[in-house]
């Protein structure tokens, strides 16, 4: 025997899996066609690429010094120069595309799911509960983003892992707020007003209902703030609250540079070129989606 709330959920996948690849080919065609995607995704790919070759690619030890060649400038035998106790440039720069990804990813999956999950549940409850998430929301959300996290990461002291950290907690009110106004929205709607009806379980509810719709605002804020949290990471290390020496990681890199920067530039530019051409090409990425995941652009 089919229950009611079972027959509910099989008519709403019917018709999502009726109109779904139709509306999704048009989607990707698109984006596709959308320049400023395409070039998002040639250089995230790119990156991507570099951090996966990067035992490969690198030319040298990105850790081993040698002071005999300290502040050599680009050249055949060291294409990015080196900085000032002879650590290869070019080598550093590849071995960081490895950590400030997974710095990047780290950080926006643990705010993402974090976030979204509490914001679910509160949006979805609502009463004291919701009232009194949204207060702790609004009290980290008062902070500026690297302020909090340089307080949070002198606290747990200077490292990468404690800034990922840092990071992360200063990111998740932001998916809150999104996914309880999701919420908010859809739990008023009519098909989910009658599977509440019905008696549906809320677990089966928010699975096939809400979190499909708060996920497409949720993967727009991700994109973006990949670029974000790129930045905040290099400006922990740059001030000494993130990485350490003698990690590669971009920021340090760049702050390492700085009272050479008049001579001996490619110390601090090659580092500082590749953060601005990966938030770039996030930003890019970013734009894209939420002009093709736009139902008011997607539907022309």
């Amino acid at each position: 025997m089919i229950r009611p709330e079972d027959a509910v959920a099989e008519i709403s996948a019917a018709a999502v899996d009726a109109a779904g690849p139709r509306r999704r080919g048009k989607a990707l065609r698109l984006l596709l066609r959308n320049p400023m995607a395409l070039s998002g995704l040639g250089i995230i790919g790119l990156f991507i690429l570099v951090a996966i070759l990067a035992p490969v690619l690198e030319t040298y030890n990105p850790t081993a010094v040698n002071p005999l060649v300290a502040l050599a400038p680009p050249s055949p035998q060291h294409w990015f120069g080196t900085d000032d106790v002879g650590l290869d440039v070019f080598s550093r720069t590849i071995a960081a595309a490895r950590i400030d990804l997974f710095a990047a990813f780290v950080v926006v999956g643990a705010a993402s799911i974090t976030g979204s999950f509490l914001g679910i549940l509160s949006g979805w409850l609502g009463g004291w509960w919701d009232e009194i998430f949204m207060r702790v929301t609004d009290m980290f959300l008062a902070f500026p983003a690297l302020i909090l996290a340089m307080a949070i990461s002198a606290v747990l002291s200077p490292n990468l892992l404690n800034a990922l950290l840092a990071i992360s907690v200063t990111f998740w009110p932001i998916y809150a707020r999104l996914a309880r106004a999701q919420v908010l929205v859809v739990k008023q709607l009519e098909y989910v007003e009658a599977a509440r009806s019905l008696a549906a379980p809320t677990a089966r509810i928010l699975l096939l209902h809400v979190v499909p719709n708060a996920f497409t605002p949720m993967l727009v804020q991700a994109t973006l703030d990949m670029g974000n949290v790129l930045l905040t990471a290099a400006g922990l290390s740059f001030i000494g609250f993130g990485a350490q020496p003698p990690t590669p990681e971009w920021g340090l890199m760049v702050a390492q540079g700085q009272q050479y920067l008049m001579q001996q530039w490619w110390i601090a530019t090659f580092p500082a070129a590749a953060i601005f051409l990966l938030v770039m090409g996030f930003n890019q990425l970013g734009d894209a989606l939420r002009d093709y995941l736009d139902p008011r652009v997607r539907g022309r």
